[in-house]
């Protein structure tokens, strides 16, 4: 997981004298790195009902509340206009499970940060979800964006043995 980042800089005028020169250097990123337990999947339980979505010709969306300040799109898919109850199933399973999900996304964006050995910031490759699309019957895209810079990624999760596991 490489980010594609283009980086920031801070634009200062500094006042020499009679004239002001343009001082740019790169903008830090600070922020919590790689913070696990971040998100709570069980706060949207209650919000997963047919009537809570928004339909189109691809499928139906949801926005979820996974913590105090932060929302998720989930797309579900939809059969003859509606959607069936297993899907539901699902993604009330997948909800359940998101934080120990997220977690491993944390994890491995940290090693692959600590591996780089670039000397970008950590927050070019913590990643804060966005949205949650199903891709197949037991299978779902985490799709991730980039806190500090402009890029996104998608991690797939299968579920198996009733367990959600990430596809390496």
């Amino acid at each position: 997981m490489q980010p594609s980042c283009r980086r920031r800089f801070l634009k200062r005028y500094v006042n020499r004298g009679d004239r002001l020169i343009l001082n740019i250097r790169q903008q830090e990123f600070r922020g919590v790195a790689f913070e696990l337990n971040r998100i709570d999947g069980t706060l949207s339980l209650a919000s997963l009902r047919p009537s809570n979505f928004s339909f189109d010709d691809d499928g139906a969306m949801i926005e979820l509340p996974i913590s105090a300040n932060h929302f998720i799109e989930l797309y579900l898919p939809v059969v003859n206009g509606s959607i069936e109850a297993r899907w539901l199933e699902v993604a009330r399973d997948l909800m359940t499970r998101l934080t120990e999900m997220d977690n491993q996304i944390q994890r491995a964006s940290a090693e692959a940060w600590k591996a780089s050995g670039q000397k970008l910031p950590g927050s070019y490759y913590e990643g804060e979800l966005a949205l949650i699309r199903f891709t197949g019957a037991d299978e779902a895209e985490l799709r991730y964006t980039v806190i500090a810079c402009n890029s996104e990624w998608g991690e797939r999760f299968v579920r198996t043995d009733g367990s959600w596991v990430r596809k390496t």
